[in-house]
């Protein structure tokens, strides 16, 4: 099991975002993106910027 963790980065730009339909948006996809969907063309990029991102989180 997988346990998924917020960057700060990433809750700085939550924040950052005042419209509340607009940060419903990122949050559903990152839902169904950790549920298996979600588009795959950006994958491979994607999965390299987590793994870069997730080496400069501490424990």
């Amino acid at each position: 099991m997988f346990r998924a963790r917020q960057h700060p980065e990433f809750a700085k730009w939550m924040r950052s975002l005042k419209d509340g339909s607009t940060r419903i948006r990122p949050a559903t996809r990152l839902r169904k993106a950790m549920l298996g969907g979600g588009d795959k063309i950006d994958q491979n990029a994607d999965i390299a910027r987590a793994i870069r991102l997730a080496a400069n989180l501490e424990d």
